[in-house]
Order: structure tokens, then sequence, then C-alpha cells
């Protein structure tokens, strides 16, 4: 049986209990005293200034050279109190980067833990290796909060030989801070050197969600080292899940990433999807990717398809898209979604795609919307696209109401023209209740010109039949609003036998 090299090193208490036996590879890095009492600190929490090495009785200096083999003693001196102007001074000695005086107070064995802790997160925190290095060596267990903090302050900065000390140090690699952990924040800052430190660690690629911190900072590479190491794209953080994310910000790279490695096109974040928020932002791209990876085109978000979202916004290349993935353009009501947001290319797009004329929830037709808004080139549009001229919402006014009530006389030329029956509703009286003087005079020359047109009688049983009691009520009740051409001509022609 072949016998195991005897030890390199052997480190005792003067008790006689044994401390640490290095064999003779884990003492390749023991170029002296100094190194073989940091590794005491590191290997077993020993406060590297409160060691003692004897050999043969007499004590070693920190840059004496360590024979091999050699059997050393270990003695530990006690620590004691110091004053506050000595932790002033020691932490002062920090701030101006004077690491000489700080070693000289630490050389006097004493307990300055309370101080040295905030002191490793800042100096961590600005990638000073030689000074957490020295921190470490003077207080190598500072408490897993301590480390932890530090650890996250170093992988957030990307200081690589500062993170590789803690981690050396013992530092929780998965120390969850503000729902956050070293992994995810060096991911989320886009530390790739730290980041695939962390890894090579072991840390947890799940806990902190560092896939969704990577992509909500828009890092692909950080994306790609962790979907390599087998991130799950269905974690999520407070913003969703990963493919999510990437639709929210329009972010092509990393949604083809997430989608390649088998993301579900539909995974939600609360009832909001990856198609519905990209077509809300009008993010073409990323909804040709999203529709190619099958995500569901109809599904509603607050009561609202993609379709509609991306109508309401003006996104035509967005709607253009949709609609040729067969997307429900009468559902939701996209046509009345563009028309209130004056939205005339989707209009377009959505009338050449035969959508419905009626708001299936309210029964409003786009046609009374754009009439009511005194959109001339929409109500254009519309009526060239066949829209009924005449039809209203239950318990709505007709669109020709809608415009004489608004004062768009413009609108109102243009459905007369188109031949709105003015005997729906009462056109006349609502352009009277406002002032609306042109809208009113456009009203009568329309049915005197129509009525003159007539033989006597049948224009005087006509007007009689065609002038309900409140239009009479309208001419006689309000004769400022009326030109008095106009005004003298119905009268004549309602009073003469």
């Amino acid at each position: 049986m072949e016998s195991l090299p005897p030890p390199a090193v052997r480190v005792w208490k003067v008790s006689g209990d044994e401390v640490a036996t290095l064999s003779a590879e884990d003492s390749l890095d023991l170029s002296n005293v100094r190194s073989l009492k940091r590794y005491l600190a590191r290997e077993h929490g020993l406060p590297g200034f409160c060691q003692r090495l004897l050999q043969n009785g007499l004590e070693l200096e920190d840059h004496a050279v360590i024979d091999f083999p050699s059997e050393l003693h270990l003695v530990m001196v006690q620590s004691h109190v110091v004053s506050p102007a000595k932790e002033w001074q020691l932490a002062n000695s920090f701030h101006s980067r004077d690491l000489q005086q700080a070693e000289s107070i630490l050389g006097e064995p004493c307990d300055l833990r309370s101080v040295l802790r905030p002191i490793l997160s800042n100096e961590a925190a600005s990638g000073h290796t030689e000074a957490v290095d020295l921190l470490l060596f003077a207080n190598p267990r500072p408490g897993l909060n301590s480390l932890g903090t530090s650890l996250h302050a170093a992988s957030e900065g990307g200081c690589v030989d500062v993170v590789r000390l803690l981690l050396r140090a013992r530092a929780d690699k998965d120390a969850l801070i503000s729902g956050k952990t070293p992994l995810s924040k060096s991911a989320g800052r886009g530390r790739m050197e730290v980041l695939s430190l962390l890894l090579e660690a072991g840390a947890d690629m799940e806990n902190g969600s560092p896939l969704c911190s990577a992509c909500a900072s828009g890092v692909a590479e950080a994306v790609r080292m962790l979907l390599s190491a087998g991130a799950d794209t269905r974690t999520r953080a407070a913003d969703g899940p990963p493919v999510y994310i990437a639709a929210d910000r329009g972010d092509i790279d990393i949604l083809k990433l997430v989608l390649e490695a088998r993301a579900n096109a539909n995974d939600t974040s609360g009832e909001d999807t990856p198609l519905y928020r990209a077509s809300f932002r009008g993010y073409a791209v990323t909804v040709r990717l999203l529709l190619e990876a099958m995500a569901t085109v109809d599904t509603r978000v607050h009561g609202k398809t993609p379709l509609a979202a991306a109508s309401g916004r003006g996104h035509s290349k967005t709607v253009r898209l949709l609609l040729n993935a067969k997307a429900d353009k009468d559902t939701s009501s996209p046509l009345c979604s563009a028309i209130r947001n004056e939205h005339a290319a989707v209009v377009s797009d959505l009338l050449t795609a035969r959508a419905n004329m009626e708001d299936a929830a309210t029964g409003e037709t786009p046609l009374g919307l754009a009439a009511g808004r005194g959109m001339a080139a929409m109500v254009r549009m519309l009526l060239q696209a066949r829209a009924d001229i005449n039809k209203a919402a239950e318990g709505a006014e007709a669109p020709l109401c809608k415009a004489c009530a608004g004062g768009h006389a413009d609108v109102v030329r243009l459905l007369l023209e188109a031949g709105a029956d003015r005997t729906v509703g009462s056109p006349l009286c609502s352009a009277c209740d406002e002032g609306h003087t042109e809208i009113v005079q456009l009203l009568l020359t329309a049915l005197l010109t129509r009525m003159l047109a007539t033989p006597m009688a049948a224009r005087h049983s006509g007007l009689r039949a065609g002038l309900t009691f409140r239009m009479l009520y309208a001419c006689y009740s309000r004769p400022r609003q009326i030109p008095t051409p106009l005004y003298a001509q119905i009268h004549t022609a309602v009073m003469s036998p």
C-alpha cells in the first residue's frame, strides 16, 4: 500500500492540540510566516495580528521564510479595548489610503470589530484590494452580514479581486439584500468577470432573479452567460418573467436569447402579456418575434386586446402585423380607439380590414364618435367605407345631431352632402340650443332648397309634415340665431296659404 507523503507544515497549540496540517501541495503558497498567518486567518478564523508563531521556542518574524517540513506552535495574544480616538485614527488612515499607518494600529492586538465592519464595506465598494486583504487579515470573521454586504458592494462595482478575497473568506455568495444577491447585482450591472467568478463558485441562479436583472438592464452578454449556465427562463422578478421584461423594453437581442432558450411567449406579468405590452409600446419587431413564437394574439388585458392597444396609440406598423396574424378586429373596438386618439393611418388600415363599425361594449358608432368630435377627415373616410350615416347607439344622438351640437360645420356639411336624414333626432334644435348660427343656416338652406324645388301644394303640405313641432319652436323662439333672409323665407313658406 502506497504511503502518504509527510505533511509539510504542522501547527500546534501550546496545549498540544493540533491547529492545522498543511500538505506539500497546500504549502505551495506559503512563502513566509505572514502568508501562513493569512492562511490560518482565512481557514480557521484566527485574527492575524493576534497570532504568534514559535519554532523551537522562538517567535518568527512575518518576513521569515518557512522551512519544510516544519513543526510550529501557535500562541494567540489577547486583544484589548481601545479608545474612540484610536478608532477614529484607524478609520482616517483607511480613508486617506495610509495602509502603513493602519497596519501599525492593527498590529497592536486590540478589539476593533465594531469599526472594522463599516470600513470593510466601504473599501470593498471602492475596490481597494489591499485594504480589504488587510481588514480580513485583522478580522477574518467580521460576521456574515458584514461579509455579505461587502460582497454585494464589490459585485455591483465589478471589483473582481475583492470578490475573490471575500469568497475565500467564506462570504455568503447568495446573501439576499433588498431582494438582490451578488449574482443579480453583477448581472444587472454587466460585471461579466464577477458574474463568471460567482457562477464558478456555485451561486444560486434562481435566488434574486439574476436573469431578470440582466434583462431589465439590457445586458445581453450577461443574459447569454446565465442561460448557458442553465438559468431558468420561468424565473420571475417584480417586473415579471424575462420574456415579459424584454418585450416591455423592446430589447430584440435579449428577447431572441430567451425565446431561443424556450421561454414561454405568453408568460404573464400579473394580467399583462408580453404581446400586449409590446403592442401598447409599438415595438413592431418585438411583436413579430412574439407572434413567430406562437404568442396568443387576442388575449385581453384590462378588457383590451393587443390590437386595440396598438390602435389607440397609433402604432400603424404593429396594427398591420396583428391584422396579418388574424387578430380579432372587432373585439375591444380598435376602430373606436384609433378614432378617439385621432390616428388616421390606423383608422385607414382597420377600415381596409373591414373592422366592425360599432363598439360592441357601448354600441357607439365610429361615425358618431368622429362626428361629435369634429374629425372631418375621419368622417370622410368612414363615409367612403359606407358607414351607416344615421345609426346611433341606444339612447344616443345620431351623427348629424352630434355634429350640430358640437358646432362642427365642416362635418355637418359632409353629412348633409352624403344624405344624412335631418328628421332623425333634432339637429336644428341642437344647433339652435348651442347658438351655432352657421350650422342653422346650413340646415335651413338644405331644407328650403329641397322644399322650394317642389310644387306649392306639395311644398306646403311637405313643409308642415316635415317640420316637427320642435323645429318650428326652434325657428320662432330663436329668431336671432337665424339669418334674416332665411327667416323671411321660412316665415313666408310656413304662413302662405
